[in-house]
């Protein structure tokens, strides 16, 4: 099996009939300098001692603004090449995704293929924590960077996503953080290819909430850092802002100072359920522009731009005035 096909391994398939459980394998890609991007989720969502319902996001970005859909049914299936089917709508798996949404709001088909994908990067310091109770959402950046082939058609047209660099990320639990930012861009800095990858969360116990705590890595040309954890990951720098946020992400060797900012009409607006019924909503501009300023000890300061980028922030209140799409979860 390869790391890819491990990183999408699906959970819902395990969970006992009497737990509930939410799951989502999904993608983003980017043109490389124009505001265009894709992003396409897989979910699953049951409830306690209910059945598993699948669904197939798509978002498209351009020019002109975004435009989305979303399709559920009762029908999932998985497969070791098609680790998770919804219905006859779509399915992802590690050699690439195959789908379709034909609504008002959105016509969109895909054939993708992923080439070259990246390691894995596990978020959560520990095997033994993605089965533990807590935290209660666990992430895998499943392939922090890979490149797309295929093709795509949108609204009839087809579009030209070779090479376009992509992400797949997988997240599955019992429920959403109480608020999360999750931010990916990918750039250059002269010293070769850049990535960075990371989730900023705060997690509610009990009557506490805690203060935001970071996972994630930057990629400097082909060599990884981590970044966050729980040394360096507890009570993250992050200041929110009308149109995005500012982080400061740590790690043994390295800072990253990152400023994401979105426009408001290039934002899509959806809601994401809990198994038992909890709501969040959730802003996500995949063509958000991102900067990043990466400090090292003993090495020059790296800055880099990164004009085409995923910024999303999820709670239990909409960050931005952008308009809920009318799907429910």
């Amino acid at each position: 099996m390869s790391e890819l096909a491990g990183a999408l391994r699906p959970r819902y398939v395990e969970v006992p009939a009497k737990a509930g459980l939410y799951e989502s394998l999904y993608l983003t890609a980017h043109h490389p300098d124009e505001a265009k991007a894709l992003w396409i989720r897989h979910t699953v969502l049951k409830s306690p001692g209910g059945p598993p319902r699948a669904s197939l996001w798509c978002t498209w970005f351009d020019e002109g603004g975004v435009r989305a859909a979303k399709v559920s049914t009762p029908e999932v299936s998985s497969t070791p090449e098609r680790p998770l089917q919804v219905g006859k709508d779509g399915w992802i798996g590690a050699a690439g995704t195959t789908g379709a949404v034909d609504l008002d709001s959105l016509q969109a088909s895909w054939e993708l293929q992923f080439r070259n994908p990246e390691a894995p990067m596990f978020h959560l310091p520990k095997p033994w924590m993605y089965t533990a109770p807590v935290p209660r959402t666990k992430s895998i950046s499943a392939a922090p960077m890979l490149r797309l082939a295929g093709s795509l058609q949108v609204d009839g047209q087809p579009v030209d996503i070779d090479g376009w660099p992509c992400t797949i990320g997988h997240n599955w639990g019992a429920e959403h953080a109480e608020r999360w930012l999750w931010l990916h861009a990918d750039g250059d800095a002269g010293e070769g290819p850049v990535w960075l990858d990371a989730i900023v969360g705060r997690i509610k116990l009990g009557p506490v909430t805690t203060p935001w705590i970071a996972s994630g890595a930057v990629s400097i040309a082909g060599h990884r850092h981590r970044l966050g954890g729980l040394r360096f990951g507890v009570n993250t720098p992050v200041t929110e802002h009308d149109l995005g946020a500012t982080v400061q992400l740590r790690g043994s060797d390295i800072t990253v100072e990152l400023r994401a900012e979105v426009d408001l009409p290039r934002c899509v607006g959806w809601t994401y359920a809990d198994p038992a019924g909890h709501t969040s909503e959730v802003v996500n501009s995949s063509v958000a522009r991102t900067v990043l300023r990466i400090e090292r000890p003993g090495g020059a300061t790296l800055d880099v731009t990164a004009p085409v980028s995923a910024f999303e922030i999820g709670g239990r209140r909409r960050a931005f005035d952008v308009p809920l799409q009318p799907f429910p979860d």
